[in-house]
């Protein structure tokens, strides 16, 4: 699970830089389709004046080779000379000159406009063409950057299922790892009991085997010692130094004089459930740290405190005696890797020392 949490922030990462280049992508492509936009309402227009100027030539044209067929048909060279001769004075000859001067510098102007008109009907293709290229240039580029879209999103879908997958499979598996250890703490249970209940008998008969040896007539005394028994079926929660023992001491965080409700084993190993029972907490809390609550069933409870974040048990769990159930740490208010192991008895706390027989 930790390892999947690490590669869940891993693809997380991933999956947002992703996103945030999918982003810049579409930007893009906005960008661009507005540039086309733009490029479009320019073609129109130049579409528009090529059409209005394509008319005025071919208008104009129409007229100036209208002119040229009547001259040819219709003209003499010597209509001129005529008209120039029949002057009546020299007013009037100058006058005639001075209107065929105006009529040929009008052609000419109508000339020079029609070879404008047509240099810029060649422009304005120009233009069209080159519009209509950048045109398509952004087409294609559009159609890249859409198919990259397209796989970049598909990457981020599959990166998106992978996590789910990923996480919800082995939260399965871990479930079912759960139960599995469930069914094993029971059965262990079952098993030491049936183990203590055996040592018991065999233990009975070695004292009956005694008596007889000794020919002793009085039969021997039922054992009342119930918390002697009891005593018998905790073990050690952990290896170590006892550092701390069960009573009033000095704080070794606050410095004042505090009830210390369990024994502190200092150390840097795992820890094992003292006796078979159910967890009832597995959490954390800001004095005792990431801590197990276990209950054995028969008044008695078990807490060990300030273990590492990765705790190996969770609350509902059976569990059975040395069943690792987690690693010492210094979570909490803590001054060092160290267990702080408690036992309650009907609610309150007793010396687990009696219980360990350390």
């Amino acid at each position: 699970m930790e390892s999947l949490e690490e590669k869940k922030e891993q693809i997380e990462g991933e999956v947002a830089g992703l996103q945030k280049d999918i982003s810049t992508l579409i930007e893009k492509i906005k960008r661009k389709e507005e540039e086309m936009n733009q490029i479009e309402e320019e073609i129109k227009k130049l579409q528009k004046e090529t059409v209005q100027l394509q008319d005025k030539i071919n208008s104009r044209t129409a007229r100036l080779e209208s002119q040229a067929r009547s001259v040819q048909t219709q003209a003499n060279p010597q209509d001129i000379a005529s008209l120039l001769a029949s002057s009546e004075n020299l007013s009037d000859f100058l006058g005639r000159i001075n209107v065929i001067g105006q009529l040929m510098d009008a052609n000419q102007d109508i000339m020079k406009t029609q070879i404008d008109d047509k240099r810029t009907l060649e422009d304005k293709e120009r233009q069209y063409k080159n519009k209509q290229e950048k045109m398509q240039a952004i087409r294609n580029q559009l159609e890249v950057d859409q198919e990259k879209l397209s796989t970049q999103r598909s990457t981020l879908e599959n990166k998106i299922i992978q996590i789910v997958e990923q996480y919800n499979l082995t939260a399965t598996e871990r479930e079912g790892i759960i139960n599995e250890q469930t069914i094993i703490a029971k059965q262990t249970t079952a098993l030491t009991q049936k183990i203590q209940e055996k040592n018991q008998k065999v233990q009975v008969e070695k004292k009956v085997q005694a008596n007889k040896d000794l020919k002793t007539v009085n039969p021997p005394e039922p054992n009342n010692d119930k918390e002697t028994n009891v005593n018998s079926r905790w073990i050690l929660p952990a290896n170590g130094i006892v550092t701390s023992r069960y009573g009033w001491r000095t704080h070794p965080v606050f410095g004042n004089q505090r009830f210390h409700k369990g024994i502190d084993i200092a150390g840097s190993g795992s820890i094992i459930a003292s006796r078979s029972g159910k967890v009832i907490t597995a959490s954390y809390n800001n004095g005792l740290g990431y801590y197990i609550e276990i209950d054995h069933g028969d008044g008695y409870k078990s807490v060990y405190s300030h273990l590492q974040p990765n705790m190996l048990v969770s609350s509902g769990q059976e569990v059975a005696q040395g069943q690792p159930i987690g690693i010492m740490g210094t979570t909490g208010v803590s001054t060092g890797v160290h267990l702080d192991f408690q036992i309650y008895k009907n609610g309150s706390t007793v010396d687990p020392s009696q219980y360990l027989g350390i």
